[in-house]
């Protein structure tokens, strides 16, 4: 997932890429409509806030996320990149990488440790963003507060681990993506659970959905 932020205008555009055989499908959320990327691109462009979605694996939606960012950069108006696939602990570590400090070749092991997906997929991405000095932006939760909420619970954490997190993170179960959560993992988890709980599994996939919002 990636997040586009822009000033000033303020809109909240949400895309959905079914990728076949490298074919992009784009379709719009309010009435299932397929729309054209030039469609797309307009509204983004109107826009401060797009949320732009990607099957992981799948290089076509990574070329997609590319391509949208090219069409909204404007050295005119300030723009940044919000992304899930770097936690924030690694921050120093990214804003190295945009102003050139790290070599590619330094900064995959931070990527790699970030990241479980292999490099190739957001390379572009991240050197788009590198040439043309736009900030990037760590959302995830660092991945051993996570694990630990998924082990122990939410109420676990200590004191100093809770500041560390992101101001309004919370792992709050009163919310319709527990629904989600427990229509779509509840089955499975109790399968392959080995004795875990899962109320601490959505706990912890709650911790980052708070925190990268």
């Amino acid at each position: 997932m990636l997040i586009m932020l822009r000033t000033p205008l303020l809109l909240l555009l949400c895309l959905f890429g079914s990728v076949q055989a490298h074919a992009v499908s784009i379709t719009r959320v309010r009435d299932h409509e397929i729309v054209t990327f030039q469609q797309l691109t307009a509204k983004a462009k109107a826009a401060d806030l797009a949320l732009i979605g990607e099957v992981h694996d799948k290089p076509a939606a990574h070329e997609l996320q590319l391509s949208i960012i090219r069409s909204l950069l404007d050295h005119k108006q300030r723009m940044a990149i919000g992304l899930e696939v770097m936690q924030s602990n690694s921050q120093q570590q990214l804003d190295d990488w945009v102003s050139g400090k790290i070599t590619e070749e330094q900064f995959q092991p931070v990527f790699a440790q970030n990241w479980t997906y292999d490099w190739r997929l957001y390379r572009e991405i991240f050197l788009f963003a590198r040439d043309n000095k736009i900030p990037l932006v760590a959302l995830n939760v660092p991945r051993e507060t996570v694990i630990k909420v998924s082990r122990q619970g939410y109420k676990a954490l200590t004191e100093e681990e809770r500041k560390g997190l992101p101001i309004g993170t919370n792992a709050d179960l009163n919310n319709t993506h527990t629904e989600f959560i427990k229509r779509t993992f509840q089955p499975l988890f109790e399968s392959v659970s080995n004795g875990r709980v899962f109320q601490y599994f959505c706990e912890a996939q709650t911790l980052r959905n708070s925190g990268m919002g």
